[in-house]
């Protein structure tokens, strides 16, 4: 049996800063700001040789209705009926408040395992509301202060105590394959792009459950959103990113943090999805995005969203990738797919086609093959002379690093090889080895003399 944990309360008394604390890593965005986190994040808290399955989640109080506030609410409820302990979060420093109550009474009738943290208690502050606290009739409150740290081994305590299931072995082999901090080998893809491409849509579609909230209005998502996915035979980890709009125009400091958030993603991922609204064409911040993936080293596929929306299909699927390999030429063979979130067309392709990538991405290539293409290529096209006149010689290659493959090429002369030699070096090392549409590195280096 699996013991889920969520964490609830109203906004900003400190949730968000909990999770990061007792998962170990600074995963869900944190600001001063009401109203920050939107979705549910999950992470996995270790702890006596057991493992629990954590929910951080939006404010849960009464509030102006909208549809945001509706669904943020009812995603909520719904996952507090699936959880085994209700970590219960009020601010020390205000004591309990009329929302406090609201949101306890809701919560009481969801679930009956509560523990009552009071967080933000980093004085004395907090002695001040001291009987408050007591008067809610779950006995010892747990003081805490989640920013400093104080008071998580009492919690952790107090959550062992009450998850302590008999003959339950909680090092289970199902939180073995769940999604954790660490890297276990599982494809990491990431969606990326502009605001309402459809990102979470996607998500969504892929999770096979409404996990994320989805609006036609743009900047839904804020925080990443990780999960462990299963889809049509295949398991990965999937990232589901906020919209990433022209820095010009992010003046929100949330907004801000959420592009910092999306960026982190990247660079965690393996590869990355480019969700592009197929009715708009292809935006130069589309382009932006991409640049930094690639910059990245990471895998890039690109999804052409909404087409079937798309009239005149074939004459825009030729002007968006014209437009993309003339704009990224640095990687050749880009992978583009044309798909519906919504209704899921070809999204089992865009799947397929990102494993294929993942595939390349971590190949290794054997060194003596290396070797003979680079004996073949230099013979057939050997490089320019130096600017001293004097023949440059290529002698030999191999590959540094996989994820993405990354090459050394020793010469006698390193500086003297020309940029567009190095290009056409690179270029036909991606179309002899079938490595299109990931970003290879390529290097030259001068062989050192062992005799210096």
């Amino acid at each position: 049996m699996s013991v889920n944990i969520i964490i609830v309360g109203r906004s900003n008394v400190g949730k968000s800063t909990l999770f990061n604390r007792l998962v170990g890593r600074r995963i869900a965005l944190v600001h001063d700001i009401p109203g920050v986190t939107r979705d549910l994040r999950e992470g996995y808290i270790k702890s006596f040789d057991r493992s629990y399955k954590l929910t951080d989640t939006a404010g849960f109080e009464d509030i102006k209705k909208s549809f945001l506030n509706n669904e943020t609410q009812n995603k909520t409820k719904h996952f507090i009926k699936l959880s085994n302990l209700a970590l219960f979060v009020v601010d020390g420093r205000s004591g309990i408040t009329q929302d406090d109550l609201n949101c306890l009474n809701q919560i009481r009738k969801m679930i009956t395992k509560i523990i009552l943290v009071v967080n933000k208690c980093e004085g004395s502050e907090f002695k001040q509301n001291i009987n408050d606290f007591y008067s809610l009739g779950f006995g010892e409150p747990i003081f805490i202060s989640a920013e400093h740290g104080n008071g998580i081994d009492g919690l952790l305590d107090s959550i062992k105590n009450l998850t302590n299931i008999e003959n339950q072995d909680l090092v289970e082999k199902k939180y073995l394959s769940e999604p954790t901090n660490d890297i276990d080998g599982c494809l990491k893809l990431t969606i990326v792009g502009r605001p309402n491409t459809g990102k979470s849509t996607l998500f969504n579609y892929l999770v096979g459950s409404q996990r994320v909230i989805t609006s036609s209005m743009p900047g839904i998502t804020r925080d990443s959103i990780q999960t462990r996915v299963s889809f049509n035979d295949k398991v990965f980890d999937l990232i589901d990113t906020a919209g990433l709009r022209r820095k010009s125009k992010v003046v929100d400091v949330v907004e801000k943090l959420s592009a910092m958030d999306t960026i982190k993603a990247i660079k965690i991922s393996d590869i990355v999805i480019i969700l592009i609204d197929a009715t708009q064409l292809v935006d130069k911040q589309d382009l932006t995005i991409a640049s930094s993936v690639i910059s990245e080293g990471k895998g890039l596929v690109f999804g052409l969203n909404k087409w079937d929306l798309v009239d005149n299909q074939e004459s825009v699927f030729k002007i968006i990738k014209e437009r993309l390999e003339e704009s990224l030429s640095q990687v050749k063979g880009l992978e583009i797919v044309t798909l519906s979130s919504k209704t899921g067309l070809r999204v089992p392709n865009l799947v397929e086609r990102s494993f294929k990538l993942y595939h390349l991405w971590e190949k290794r290539l054997e060194t003596s093959k290396l070797n003979r293409w680079l004996e073949n290529i230099t013979r057939l096209n050997p490089p320019p002379l130096s600017s001293r006149k004097k023949t440059i010689k290529l002698k030999y290659i191999t590959q540094v690093k996989s994820k993405p493959p990354s090459f050394i090429i020793f010469t006698t002369s390193s500086n003297d090889v020309s940029e567009s030699y190095k290009r056409f070096l690179k270029n036909d090392l991606t179309k002899q080895f079938n490595l299109h549409g990931i970003p290879i590195k390529l290097n030259i280096r001068k062989q050192r003399n062992p005799y210096d």
